[in-house]
């Protein structure tokens, strides 16, 4: 069974792009493992990691201590601009409309910045299928919460195809994309210069 730490470990492998970048953006950070693990890898001189839920942001806050590392639930943080990256770890599929949150994020990029995302690729799988792969503790946790038919409405409902398309629309020039373990992806994206 594939670790939560062992999914992130492949999407920051993946953005090795962005190592180097003075300033960064989590969108949807939730706790902050990935925002503190960017951090931590990747070297940014400033991070801000933006959720929307207070409770997550404040148990981020106080978990994830480090000079340079933001925790916010502000949308202000889109205002303050000039960021030389930006992720989104497993907030795609829950978006309620991608492409405002795409556009805040592209704004939000210095010319050339790059946005990388990773999210779960099963669209068109079928149920069964859906929970053969949704195993890991936390995914079995979400069903206990949700679940199986909103769990399956949820992660099966957009994709890597979804992503690229969102992305274009926006304005972003894709840089790479992959396809991985069998039910997740990565996309990352440029800012046009």
């Amino acid at each position: 069974m594939v670790t939560a730490a062992e999914v992130i470990g492949s999407y920051v492998d993946a953005l090795d792009l962005l190592s180097g970048s003075s300033t960064h953006l989590d969108v949807g950070c939730g706790l902050g493992l990935l925002t503190s693990r960017l951090m931590e890898t990747l070297r940014f001189s400033r991070v801000f990691g933006y959720d929307i839920d207070l409770g997550r942001i404040n148990s981020a806050s106080r978990f994830h201590v480090s000079p340079g590392l933001v925790f916010t639930s502000s949308p202000d943080v889109f205002q303050l601009g000039n960021y030389s990256s930006a992720t989104a770890c497993f907030v795609f599929h829950e978006l309620d409309d991608p492409e405002v949150i795409f556009s805040r994020v592209y704004r939000s990029l210095v010319d050339g910045g790059l946005f990388g995302v990773l999210d779960y690729d099963m669209v068109g799988c079928s149920k069964t299928d859906f929970l053969e792969r949704f195993v890991r503790r936390a995914e079995k946790e979400e069903i206990k919460l949700l679940g199986e038919d909103e769990c399956y409405r949820l992660h099966t409902s957009r994709g890597l195809d979804d992503c690229c398309k969102v992305g274009r629309q926006v304005g972003f020039d894709r840089v790479s994309v992959d396809r991985f373990q069998g039910k997740y992806f990565s996309w990352i994206g440029r800012k046009s210069l």
